[in-house]
């Protein structure tokens, strides 16, 4: 450097530490000319406030080209300002040291398209020595990473391909494609057998290995062990293809394959190998988790000629068939299979086994089939809670149970097993109705009154005195069902309980007894403050039929809400030629609902009369 530059260099270094933004930026920019003298005042400048300052700074370091700034710049990776980010990433390129590889491998996950577009290239500009990491990249769990690294290994050109080549029998599926198709887009041809080999699996051509033939045996026994299970599966498929008897010991523990897909695979390739010392191992596959897996095997074991050697493995050999018919045939020793296949991943064989259970009506069934009534599909837990009606007696105590401690979900489906059952069912709901629990008693009381028996009678009238309401509610619609005129004053009292909800359904009840007692306190009931109640009342007294209500129900074809209005006009139109008169005048109610609603009734009183 001449004195001239030297005097000018000492100037511009000076110049970095001026106030004025510009000033320095210009200055940083200058030095990018001087060489080596301005490498540490550059450095010096990438702590400047300024992202100007510092982006300059970093282009000009990478002009100088000088190794020492390396370490330095590497740390502004992740600077806050974007243009610092690119320019030291394009100065890493220039200077081309190989230790800045893996920092701009880190460079290709900025959230900037450009600056990882720039790492790209700057990768490139170092060439060979970037190989290793951008083999490495290949396996990158970002896929623009991986993408991204294998178009730079393809513009380095020659010194990538045998590193390319090495990487088509990685054990990662991503850098084997990857490797595979840049070798294709360099022209790249196997130089032999065995290199094309491994070529086809990383392109796929499962179809080109199977023309292959026995050569290809071995790689693909090889890819059976692969980290991704779709080239497990479709190895597994090319080796059935290929039909080399050789193939089955490696097969053979790949039917324990995490994967149900995989073990599918494997058991068709036993199947087209057609071997019979695979046998040994599709049988316990009959135990299978997936009903697929099992079904398939249990199809190829019968092609291959493979009888059941005892009545479990005929049991196991029926659930993978769908034997259901046979499976209730052999009746209790099916049960303990059954049980297991209750956790099948399949909800359709699922539900299945829960019918099928059911049928067989086995004791050593009924817990398992209530944990069944928590399964996530709702056809399962209705299979379960229909099998434990079918098993009867022997399920009344656990349900109950069932009843007091388990989810929604088997407490809902634990009442309609119990109300299938019905009269056996009855008296341990009758306990039930004294129990601790406000839930259990409840649905007690709604079993009781889908079973109907009268028994249940006076136990849930003294439970219209429960001190939750819902229980109050659930009782008084079940003596409602139950329909015993023994229930009408305790009923008629619970139409003026303080819940709107259980005088709704004490309301609702006294109508399905339809007894000449409960016209009073129907009547009453219409002007109750909730139209809901008074919309039943209306219904009740319909159903009731009785004609002293007629005129109270002309008066509530007043009531300010439609739906009670609408309610009056269907209990007018029980009541028959009686109420025709207030029917036409309801004609001209201002409601829609309710004007077509007096239509039909009136059409079906004069139908009637005809």
């Amino acid at each position: 450097m001449g004195i001239f530059d030297s005097f000018k260099g000492k100037r511009l270094i000076k110049a970095l530490k001026d106030e004025d933004v510009t000033v320095r930026t210009n200055a940083a920019d200058a030095l990018g000319e001087m060489g080596e003298l301005a490498v540490e005042p550059l450095i010096d400048a990438l702590n400047d406030i300024s992202g100007d300052v510092r982006g300059t700074a970093a282009r000009s370091l990478g002009k100088i080209g000088d190794s020492r700034a390396v370490s330095r710049l590497v740390q502004d990776l992740d600077d806050v300002n974007r243009d610092v980010r690119k320019n030291v990433v394009w100065s890493l390129g220039e200077i081309r040291d190989p230790g800045a590889v893996g920092h701009i491998l880190q460079a290709m996950k900025d959230e900037e398209e450009d600056i990882r577009e720039e790492a790209a290239i700057s990768l490139e500009k170092i060439g060979e020595p970037a190989i290793g990491h951008l083999l490495q990249a290949l396996k990158d769990d970002e896929w623009h990473i991986r993408a991204s690294s294998a178009e730079v290994l393809g513009k380095i050109g020659n010194p990538a391909i045998l590193p390319l080549v090495r990487t088509l029998n990685d054990r990662n599926w991503s850098a084997r494609e990857l490797a595979a198709e840049t070798l294709k887009g360099m022209g790249w041809q196997p130089g032999s057998n065995i290199e094309k080999i491994y070529y086809m699996i990383g392109m796929g051509d499962w179809t080109g290995l199977v023309a292959i033939g026995e050569p290809a045996v071995e790689p693909l026994v090889w890819a059976l062990r692969d980290e991704y299970a779709q080239v497990r599966a479709n190895a597994s498929r090319a080796l059935g293809s290929i039909g080399d008897e050789r193939a089955v010991r490696y097969l053979a523990p790949a039917l324990k394959d995490p994967v149900a897909d995989v073990r599918n695979c494997v058991v068709c390739a036993l199947g087209a190998i057609g071997n019979r010392s695979a046998v040994e191992y599709l049988v316990p596959t009959l135990g299978d988790r997936n009903q697929s897996v099992r079904e398939n095997a249990a199809i190829v074991l019968e092609k291959m000629g493979w009888k059941p050697g005892n009545r479990i493995e005929k049991i196991y050999y029926m659930i993978g068939m769908g034997d259901w018919a046979g499976l209730v045939a052999i009746g209790a020793p099916a049960v303990e299979p059954l049980v297991w296949a209750l956790k099948d991943e399949s909800d359709e064989i699922r539900a299945s086994v829960a019918h099928v259970l059911g049928m067989i009506s086995g004791k050593g069934a009924v817990e398992p089939l209530i944990r069944a009534m928590e399964d996530r599909s709702d056809d399962v837990r209705e299979s379960a809670a229909r099998a434990l009606g079918e098993i009867g007696d022997p399920a009344v105590l656990p349900l109950i149970r069932a009843l007091n401690g388990g989810s929604l979900y088997v407490r809902e489906n634990a009442a309609i097993a119990l109300e299938m059952i019905g009269e056996p069912a009855v008296e341990p709901l009758i306990s039930a109705l004294g129990g601790s629990d406000a839930d259990l008693r409840r649905y007690a009381a709604t079993a009781l009154g889908e079973i109907g028996d009268k028994r249940a009678v006076e136990p849930l009238i003294l439970s219209l005195g429960d001190r939750y309401e819902d229980v109050r509610k659930s009782v008084a619609r079940a003596l409602g069902s139950i329909g015993d005129t023994r229930a009408v004053e305790p009923l008629i009292k619970a139409s003026k309980d303080v819940n709107k909800n259980v005088r709704e359904s004490a309301t609702m009840a006294l109508g399905e007894i339809r007894d000449e007692r409960v016209v009073a306190p129907l009547i009453s009931a219409l002007g109750d403050e909730l139209w809901s109640v008074r919309g039943y009342a209306a219904e009740a007294l319909g159903k009731v039929k009785s004609a002293s209500a007629i005129e109270p129900l002309v008066m509530a074809m007043k009531d300010r809400d439609e739906r009670v209005r609408w309610w009056v006009v269907w209990a007018l139109g029980e009541m028959g030629g009686l109420a025709e008169e207030p029917l036409t005048h309801a004609l001209k109610d201002e409601d829609w609902n309710v004007r077509r609603a007096a239509k039909e009734a009136l059409e079906n009183i004069r139908v009637k009369s005809a």
